[in-house]
């Protein structure tokens, strides 16, 4: 089964690692136009807003 997020904006908490970091990944693959991410370190945020954004979606923390 296909998912498209096209024309949606997508908030994924807990997307510095693991299985949310995976989850904002598929969103970015599947068309979002853009996505919100969480996560109690700043810096594996920014790590992961960077590697999400060049998965196809704008990524903000």
């Amino acid at each position: 089964m296909e998912v498209r997020l096209d024309n949606k904006v997508v908030l994924v908490t807990g997307a510095t690692q693991g299985i949310g970091r995976a989850i904002a990944e598929i969103a970015a693959r599947s068309g979002a136009e853009g996505l919100v991410i969480t996560g109690r370190d700043k810096l594996r945020g920014a790590e992961a807003a960077a590697a999400i954004s060049k998965a196809g979606a704008p990524t903000v923390i």
